[in-house]
């Protein structure tokens, strides 16, 4: 089992939906260097809560001995505030970021990494996607990952898991979910 996670609107409660509507308006609708500027200092003095659902949830997936990596859209540049927040609460073994000056969308960017690094670690386990962004579920989707559309399915999960505790029980709840 391979699970990829996503930080942002997935991992914690990113306010509000979108970047795009709270960064300065002369900004807005532009990806451009300026707009990841003010995206990396505003990231780098904001800490948004996790989901405690999500710990909850991986917590138990991690019963069975997953590889864990984070496949993120932020840049680079917020590496070291990125992993520091990852380490309160989650395991994992890599964390994939976007190249700084790199202002492709982010199902671009997570393409070229599921397959040019996360496939090949795979190594014939099950993938799992953790993700919400739409155009990023898509992409997975379309390589033969198994998807879950965060942060709904946290509390979905949950539930479906169940009294599932050990491996076994806990692989069959995951690949019998059925997305409601």
């Amino acid at each position: 089992m391979l699970l990829i996670l996503d930080v942002d609107y997935t991992l914690n409660h990113f306010y509000p939906p979108s970047i795009h509507d709270f960064a300065p308006p002369e900004l807005v609708g532009h990806n451009n260097p300026q707009l990841w500027d003010w995206i990396i200092e505003h990231l780098s003095t904001t800490e948004y809560p996790v989901h405690e659902t999500a710990v909850s949830v991986l917590e138990r997936l991690n019963r069975c001995q997953p590889l864990v990596v984070v496949s993120t859209g932020r840049p680079e540049a917020l590496r070291t505030v990125t992993e520091r927040w990852l380490r309160q609460f989650f395991q994992f073994e890599h964390v994939f970021m976007r190249p700084n000056g790199d202002f492709r969308l982010n199902a671009e960017i997570k393409r070229d990494v599921l397959t040019q690094t996360i496939l090949p670690l795979a190594q014939g386990r099950t993938v799992y996607a953790f993700e919400d962004d739409a155009s990023a579920l898509e992409m997975y989707q379309e390589s033969g990952v198994r998807t879950f559309a965060a942060p709904g399915c946290w509390q979905q999960l949950h539930a479906h898991l169940g009294a599932a505790q050990d491996q076994a029980a806990l692989r069959s709840a995951l690949d019998n979910y059925v997305v409601p």
